[in-house]
């Protein structure tokens, strides 16, 4: 017994260390059962009548992943009774019937085929064909298994599968004979198998009409034996051809042996058209439709592969439909679902109520694909027809805001044969709106050729920015997108004409080629942006035209409301963009507008624009209209930098006012023209200030707060003057042409540099009574300072002209009067060269006069003038201030040649009168004379006294003969505007009169002398003229002059306005002898004619003018008594018209 046990416990011992021993091994790797070949294959084929197995090996093996050991038969391939292969896989596991294991028998009751090679394929007559790689062959091996006899080669076409090598085959007729048991279901070689799976199978379809291959890497088949045949389930990843991933296939087969027909039901999953499309350029490169479908198709086949109906329904995920750049962006599908049915007849696809969700809407699909073959049968092409209605399309490939289409028809063909897409007709409707496009699309090594041309009618702006192709102007379509928010395209045309591969060169060389791209379309009620946050355009109206390189946008009317409200009305508008591949394309936009002036201001100031800003212009006193031309210059990039855009503008201001343009300055009747070019304006033009015709010009440098300045030129007369406050007329009368300059408006001192051409202007002091006509290139030049620290004031005053030169500054009071003037150099003529100081305050004014030499004549000849306007000039009701008026002259220039030097002056004057003056200086015979002004009651005495009374008269141009004597002059004037003389007196003492001509006609004896005048003087000890005057006359009163030789007496007038003269009286020779008796009571009288008077006398008349005077004597009058000379008088000459009582006033 115990030798039992032991025995037991070793045969024990050494199964286990046996069974160690195989695991180690079979860990190591399959173990060969090949010994076992023979007797397996043996009992195998005895209990398969009709076909027949042969294996090269059995083996056991782990289960990868599992682990778990199988017995396996390697290399098995299944025959039926004529040779023919029906089955082929390197592993294989049989499932027997366990009684028949107790009698040494295998009879076999399932098959499982492991790993299999299985190429299907579809021939050009529509047949299907099966094969099985070699037995030798390497798992990535496919063999093609043709309908050719066996052992013939067969050949795919395909250039991935040249080289395949020369493999036995099968039709798929002898694999359904022995699935199905033949025509009659009676038992057959596999009648005794239950059902046949096929596990890790590797299966590669090939149609060859379509020239299409399918590569299935892992797939799970089940055969099973049915009564009306049988049945087979697939379970497979389908790969995606070039594409990375898969999709999957659940198959579901049967065969029915009477009808000999398949009916097939497949459930497929996330199936992605564009990546089982490779083969196919319209959809592998033009359409790459990206939408993951899954469905179920139902197929009805015969046994020789031939489809005679079939129909899927497939669900689409969301996706996108990838179109090539140079047509549009991926259009995005939110999701949708496929119907699809087959034509047996055309052998075509008809699509039937499909729907596809994109952008929000249900787009439902109909239409057809239509297979187009050579004469061998093969695939070459797919003519479609597809159909959409209710279709929200953005090409752009955004779906935040698509625009519904009524309709989109397309009827083409895609081949296969070559890269090609053909559009017969691609028509998108929307409502009356559509778009109509024919032409080719060629595939190319770098890009594909382009041929199309097609009609755009009524087409809306927003369906325009999502159906315009990248293609044509890139930059230009984004632009356009951007912009155009509203309107329609009336009408429009386009043709694309881009050989293959030029377009690739045209991005390498940002530029087209010539003739390659045609557009033109117009536009109505057009709403668009231009250029960033710029009111936008509306109602434009106008034209786009697209040229190869260059694109052309022109907008003949529109309107823009400014954030204000105010309108502009747009004339014309282009934009011109050029190069438009080219990185930065360059752009320009034009725009003409008409406006009001507040309008222009308000667009131009608008941030954007920014060209006026900081300008200090109020535009809310501004008013006129204006008309407006602006450029802009900038690349077509997004959000372009500021130094990259380049903004001008013209604009044309009409009827323009600005009131308060300066201080008590208001501008209108304006005609301006504005130009603004780097961010520099300039305006110019015509206008009136104050009323006054003037020509303005604005300038503003770039920049905040950049400087302004101004030019102002205009021609004022005496009133144009007065309008702009500038009250000349005591000094000017005539047009004055002015030039002011301001060269920084906005400067704290308020500068204006003034130029004057006084050309044409006379010139007048009346204080000193100089004129000056209107003389030729007379000009005056000052710089005026309205404010600042130093208040306002005229620098650097300097008038030049012949004979002419003042040069000075000017203070001014704030209200714009003289506060102090200045003048450092007068030079009114050769005889008046002087400095002049003014000053002015609330207490009087002063003056203060000195230089080398005064000109007195014109003073002294208004002496004798009537002041123009007579009568009183001063205002009633006034309280004029004081003038104190000091002068200091080298020399003094009168009449007649005479010269005061050292002249000294003080005067006191107020409201224009002379109220106290004391004026001295030294005749040039040395003798001094003085003049006094001192106040009187009810008026002011006048005297002049001096040992030079010839002088004198000569100085005054009242008479130049008289030589030496003393003068005593005396007047009371009164305090009327005229200081007319109430009482005067002149006295003369002791003088001679040389060269009279008067006295030429008379000797000593009073009798008229024929000879020449007398060449030795006449002295006379004194003359007494009492006179008065007023503002038209000076009366002179019963005057007598005393000689030894000879006496006269005189009365008469004198008119002020020309100097005409009306004297008479009587000449008295042997002066002395001859008035003795006048003094004799009553008979001095009767004899002589009165006091002074004469025994013998020659009454005379004087006449003409004091600067022609005429002299008339009665030589009768010689010879009557004294009493009744009277009566030979002369009496008026009619020179000067003698007011009645003319003499009355004469007495003194």
């Amino acid at each position: 017994m115990k030798i039992t046990a032991y025995s037991a416990i070793g045969v024990l011992l050494a199964g286990l260390i046996v069974i160690a021993a195989f695991y180690v091994r079979l860990w190591q790797g399959p173990v060969s059962l090949n010994f076992m070949t023979g007797t397996i294959q043996t009992q195998i084929n005895n209990n398969l009548s009709g076909m027949s197995v042969a294996i090269d090996g059995a083996l056991i093996e782990r289960e990868p992943g599992s682990g778990i050991p199988h017995f396996r038969l390697r290399n098995i391939t299944l025959r039926d009774a004529d040779g023919n292969m029906i089955a082929r896989a390197p592993r294989a596991a049989i499932g027997v019937e366990e009684s028949s294991l107790f009698a040494f028998a295998i009879v076999p009751k399932s098959l499982e085929l492991i790993g299999p090679h299985i190429f299907i394929k579809r021939t050009f007559a529509g047949g299907m064909e099966l094969g099985f790689g070699k037995p030798a062959a390497d798992s990535d091996e496919a063999v093609v298994i043709a309908s050719d006899p066996p052992g013939q080669a067969v050949t795919n076409g395909k250039t991935g599968q040249q080289g395949v090598p020369e493999v036995e085959g099968v039709t798929g007729r002898s694999l359904i004979a022995v699935l199905a048991g033949g025509d009659t279901g009676a038992a057959t070689s596999m009648s005794a198998i239950d059902d046949i799976r096929v596990s890790d199978a590797s299966i590669k379809l090939f149609d060859e009409a379509n020239d299409a291959i399918w590569n299935i890497p892992d797939a799970q088949l089940a055969f099973r034996r049915m009564p009306y045949g049988f049945a087979v389930v697939t379970n497979a990843n389908v790969a995606n051809g070039d594409e990375a991933g898969f999709w999957h296939a659940e198959i579901s087969a049967s065969y029915r042996r009477d009808s000999k027909s398949f009916s097939i039901s497949a459930r497929l999953s996330d199936l992605v058209p564009a990546n089982i499309s490779d083969e196919i350029f319209a959809l592998s490169q033009l359409a790459r439709v990206k939408v993951p479908l899954s469905g179920q198709a139902e197929i009805e086949m015969t046994g020789e592969g031939v489809i005679t109906k079939a129909s899927a329904e497939f669900t689409a995920a969301a996706g996108e439909v990838g179109l090539p750049n140079y047509l549009a962006n991926p259009i995005i599908v939110d999701e949708g679902s496929l119907r699809a049915d087959y034509d047996p007849a055309t052998g075509g696809v008809v699509i039937t109520d499909s729907v596809v969700l994109v952008g929000g809407s249900q787009a439902e699909l109909t239409g057809g694909v239509l297979p187009v073959r050579n004469p061998d049968g093969k695939l070459t092409a797919l003519k479609i027809d597809l159909k959409a209605r209710n279709v929200a399309i953005d090409a752009q490939g955004t779906v935040t805001s698509p625009v519904a289409v009524d309709r989109i028809d397309f009827a083409g063909t895609a081949a296969i044969d070559e890269a090609r897409l053909d559009i017969d007709d691609l028509l998108v409707m929307s409502g009356s709106a559509g778009v109509r496009i024919r032409g080719t699309i060629l595939g190319g090594g770098e890009s594909a050729g382009i041929l199309m041309s097609g009609r755009i009618r009524d087409l809306s702006a927003s369906l325009l920015t999502r159906l315009w192709p990248p293609i044509m102007a890139p930059k230009t379509r984004e632009w356009v997108s951007q912009n155009i928010k509203g309107g329609r395209v009336t009408d429009g045309e386009f043709t694309v004409n881009l050989p293959v591969d030029a377009l690739a060169k045209a991005h390498r060389d940002h530029r087209l080629p010539d003739n390659a791209i045609t557009l033109k379309f117009q536009m109505a009620d057009v709403t668009t942006k231009y250029f960033k946050g710029l009111p936008p355009l509306q109602k434009a109206q106008g034209e786009a035209r697209l040229k190869d390189n260059h694109f052309n946008l022109t907008v003949a009317s529109a309107a823009l409301t400014l954030p204000s409200g105010k309108p502009v009305k747009l004339e014309l508008g282009t934009m011109e963009a050029a190069d438009i591949l080219a990185v930065e394309s360059p752009a320009v936009f034009t725009f003409q507008a008409s406006a009001s002036a507040q309008a222009l201001l308000e667009y131009l100031d608008l941030p954007d624009l920014s060209v006026i800003k900081n300008a200090s212009v109020d535009s809310s006193k501004l008013g006129g209209d204006a008309k407006l031309a602006v450029t802009i210059k900038l690349p077509l990039i997004k959000n372009a930098p500021r130094h990259l855009v380049s903004i001008t503008a013209q604009a044309k201001l009409t009827d323009a006012s600005l009131r308060g343009a300066l201080p008590k300055i208001d501008i209108t009747g304006g005609q301006f023209d504005i130009s603004v070019a780097d961010g520099k304006i300039d305006a110019s033009g015509a206008a009136k200030i104050n009323g006054v015709d003037a020509k303005i010009g604005w300038h503003r440098e770039a920049g905040p707060n950049a400087r302004q300045s101004a030019v102002i030129e205009a021609t004022l007369d005496e009133d144009e003057r007065k309008k702009i406050g500038v009250d000349l007329g005591e000094f000017l009368t005539g047009p004055v042409g002015v030039r002011a300059v301001i060269d920084d408006l906005t400067g704290a001192d308020g500068k204006i540099a003034i130029n004057a051409n006084l050309s044409k202007t006379a010139m007048h002091i009346d204080t000193i009574n100089w004129q000056r006509p209107a003389t030729a290139k007379t000009q005056a030049s000052l710089v005026y300072y309205g404010k600042g620290d130093q208040g306002r004031r005229v620098e650097n005053l300097e008038i030049t002209g012949a004979g002419l030169a003042i040069k000075g500054n000017v203070a001014l009071s704030a209200t714009g009067g003289l506060r102090e003037a200045k003048l450092t150099d007068v030079r009114l003529s050769d005889e008046n060269r002087f400095a002049l100081t003014i000053k002015n305050s609330d207490e009087g004014s002063s003056v203060a006069i000195s230089g080398d030499s005064f000109d007195a004549r014109p003073l002294i000849k208004s002496m004798f003038s009537p002041k123009p306007g007579g009568g009183d000039a001063r205002k009633t009701g006034t309280t004029a201030t004081p003038l104190l008026i000091s002068a200091n002259f080298d020399r003094v220039h009168a009449h007649r040649g005479e010269i005061f030097t050292g002249v000294t002056a003080q005067v006191r004057a107020r409201d224009g009168r002379v109220e106290a003056a004391e004026i001295s200086g030294t005749l040039v015979s040395g003798h001094p004379i003085v003049m006094r002004i001192v106040p009187a009651s009810g008026g002011r005495e006048l005297r002049i006294t001096g040992r030079d009374g010839g002088a004198a008269l000569r100085a005054a141009n009242l008479y130049s003969k008289a030589a030496g004597g003393q003068i005593e002059f005396y007047a009371f004037l009164a305090n009327d505007g005229s200081s007319s003389v109430r009482r005067g007196q002149l006295v003369l003492r002791n003088f001679q009169v040389m060269n009279e001509a008067a006295l030429a006609q008379l000797d000593t004896k009073g009798k008229p002398k024929k000879s020449g005048p007398r060449s030795d003087g006449i002295a006379f000890t004194k003359l007494t003229l009492p006179f008065t005057t007023d503002a038209d006359f000076v009366r002179i009163g019963e005057s007598l002059v005393k000689g030894n030789e000879l006496g006269a007496s005189a009365q008469g007038i004198i008119r002020k306005s020309d100097g005409a003269i009306d004297i008479t009286g009587t000449i008295i020779p042997a002066y002395a002898l001859n008035s003795a008796i006048s003094e004799i009571p009553l008979v001095g009288d009767i004899l002589t004619g009165g006091r002074g008077q004469g025994v013998i006398g020659l009454t005379f008349a004087l006449s003409g003018s004091m600067d022609k005077p005429k002299f008339q004597v009665n030589p009768v009058s010689a010879i009557a008594p004294g009493i009744l000379r009277k009566f030979f008088e002369y009496g008026n000459t009619g020179a000067v018209p003698v007011p009645t009582g003319r003499n009355a006033d004469g007495g003194g």
